[in-house]
């Protein structure tokens, strides 16, 4: 595990060790909450040498606690486009709108997969999915797609049991699908502490029109 290098929105399940494991705040309250699911989100900072940038939610859903852990101490990568392929032990609307939404994806090549609680819940088995739960998405897309295809992807949204929210990673940053979809205008990409309107998501260019 230690040559495999985690991208942000990744989960890990990690090995529970107090030195492997370093928080900006919570201290023993995270560390605590750890033991009923020892999982952790890759979260997108500068790495630190042997440490990797995570994020541990809490039990409120605006809860989350900024952390580091060593890199020698991930027991296994979820990786959000694995984790659709993993059946849901409960019933809930999100987890059917995954359902759907692999049918109606089917056609795309597109690397996309679920993250938030959906995600958390899939691969740790905790119960983080509430029946208003929306439907959080992860597409990795290290290559353009054009705004056309973006409303093409969205065309299902008023026929899903639950709300979608898609997140396009590409190697510049992070942006929201919906807000690319729009006919023009700048779209804002999430980079390392800053965000940024850009009309060109993938080179971060403010000049280029998508």
């Amino acid at each position: 595990m230690n040559t495999v290098i985690p991208n942000p929105h990744d989960l890990l399940k990690v090995a529970l060790r107090r030195e492997s494991l370093q928080f900006e705040q919570g201290g023993a309250a995270v560390f605590d909450l750890l033991q009923s699911a020892p999982f952790v989100v890759v979260r997108r900072a500068r790495p630190r040498d042997e440490w990797i940038p995570v994020g541990v939610r809490g039990r409120p859903r605006s809860e989350r606690y900024g952390g580091w852990l060593r890199s020698d101490s991930v027991l296994r990568l979820y990786d959000p486009a694995s984790l659709k392929k993993t059946q849901p032990m409960r019933s809930m609307p999100s987890f059917e709108a995954l359902r759907l939404l692999q049918k109606l994806w089917s056609g795309t090549e597109l690397e996309w997969g679920p993250v938030g609680s959906v995600g958390f819940e899939l691969a740790s088995g905790a119960e983080t999915v509430s029946p208003e739960s929306d439907l959080d998405l992860l597409i990795r897309a290290p290559q353009p797609f054009s705004r056309d295809f973006a409303r093409e992807l969205l065309e299902c949204n008023p026929t899903l049991p639950a709300r979608l929210d898609v997140q396009v990673a590409t190697e510049a940053g992070s942006f929201a699908l919906a807000e690319y979809a729009q006919a023009q205008g700048c779209v804002a990409l999430r980079r390392l502490g800053e965000t940024e309107l850009v009309l060109d998501p993938w080179c971060g260019s403010t000049t280029t029109s998508a």
